[in-house]
């Protein structure tokens, strides 16, 4: 029951309100900007009251909505992306809700024509871990990541392969170890200045010393003195680099305005992919 009403009785009936009018305006819950912060900023966005009501959003702005106080779900969906389904918020007043969707697919696959640029220059204490699947047969050496100032530099830090052979290089160490590349299948190569191994079944010495002036470290190709060389085909579902004890890069497929990339957990940076 109301018992007091905060409105000159003049602007009341200038208005021509009445009195039930007037009681269900008074109780009427509260209502606020909702933003969606949506990202990728294409995605389909469907928000929902407690009671199952689709809600619509300001007709000029498919992410801003004006809800009274509540709670609500929203599922947020794209092709190619993770869904987001029933996300519970409470509104109580102006909120910007963080929306992102993470891409749905495993890897990114790579044409033998781009590469991506890590920023890292390897040393003695690197070590990597790629996972990576051949879609088709080589016809010859390809590498997979590395730098190098050229092919006897004792800066040397990368890997190449074949249908059935891994080659490691690093420093002026040269070392060819017999291993079977299927297409189709993947498989996960981890390289130090000490050991080479392949899926933990397969584990050679590699003594070797990393000195000179190094270059970055590509991804899906050899940087030669800044020129990339013999670029990988194939899939790439992860890349991770450790200086010592430390992950200092954490690569994972990524989309960015559509376009295939790899996004690193580490420093949250998106690397796109280059020519």
């Amino acid at each position: 029951m109301i018992t007091e009403l905060n409105l000159p009785f003049s602007t009341v009936k200038e208005a021509n309100i009445t009195s039930e009018e007037l009681i269900k305006i008074l109780s009427s819950p509260k209502e606020y900007e909702v933003t969606f912060n949506c990202t990728p900023n294409n995605l389909t966005l469907v928000v929902k009251d407690s009671k199952g009501e689709i809600m619509q959003p300001k007709s000029d702005n498919a992410y801003l909505y004006i809800l009274p106080v509540g709670t609500y779900t929203y599922t947020a969906s794209k092709e190619g992306y993770k869904l987001i389904e029933n996300e519970q918020i409470e509104v109580v007043d102006t909120m910007i809700i963080e929306v992102e969707l993470i891409i749905d697919k495993q890897y990114i696959t790579l044409d033998g024509l781009h590469y991506i640029d890590t920023e890292i220059k390897p040393n003695q204490d690197t070590k990597v871990e790629i996972k990576l699947e051949l879609t088709q047969s080589l016809s010859g050496n390809i590498f997979i990541f590395g730098s190098r100032t050229a092919t006897n530099s004792k800066n040397s830090f990368a890997c190449a392969i074949s249908n059935t052979q891994i080659m490691p290089r690093v420093g002026t160490s040269k070392p060819n170890f017999s291993h079977t590349f299927s297409v189709g299948k993947s498989t996960i190569i981890k390289l130090s200045t000490t050991a080479c191994n392949i899926d933990e079944d397969f584990d050679n010495t590699v003594s070797a010393t990393v000195t000179g002036d190094t270059l970055n470290m590509y991804l899906g190709s050899l940087n030669q003195n800044n020129v990339k060389y013999n670029s990988f085909l194939g899939k790439i579902y992860y890349f991770k680099i450790w200086q010592g004890e430390e992950l200092i890069r954490d690569f994972i497929p990524y989309v960015q305005n559509d376009v295939e990339c790899m996004k690193d957990n580490v420093s949250g940076q998106i690397f796109i992919l280059k020519s």
